[in-house]
């Protein structure tokens, strides 16, 4: 099994953990969504590199954006995109990750799931 599976199968297991969603089932589940987020965030990544060197319209970028924040409503939490190229692009915080008073950009890394990609 290579690396990037098995990331991608704890991911799927860490929203099993902190989502309502069923695995399968009604709607898309927590396996397909899982997949479907993997594969944005490797081309959201690679997108984000990509406006680190040349001008490029955000219109692609932000369909991405829109349709993770889509698939980030079926399973209960909200999207951080962490737009620097050298890190994780896209990072999942759950309703209770927070607490009253921390800010998202200073805890998204520690309180968040990222999305494997």
């Amino acid at each position: 099994m290579t690396a990037n599976r098995r990331a991608l199968i704890e991911f799927a297991a860490t929203l099993a953990r902190k989502s309502e969603a069923p695995l399968w089932g009604e709607g898309k589940g927590i396996v397909p969504i899982a997949d479907e987020m993997a594969r944005l965030a490797k081309r959201l990544h690679t997108r984000y590199e990509r406006r680190c060197n040349e001008d490029l319209p955000g219109n692609f970028t932000d369909r991405m954006e829109a349709r993770i924040t889509a698939l980030c409503k079926e399973i209960g939490c909200e999207p951080y995109f962490q737009r620097d190229p050298r890190g994780a692009p896209v990072w999942l915080i759950f309703p209770d990750a927070l607490k009253p008073g921390q800010d998202i950009d200073a805890y998204y890394n520690i309180c968040g799931v990222y999305v494997p990609y």
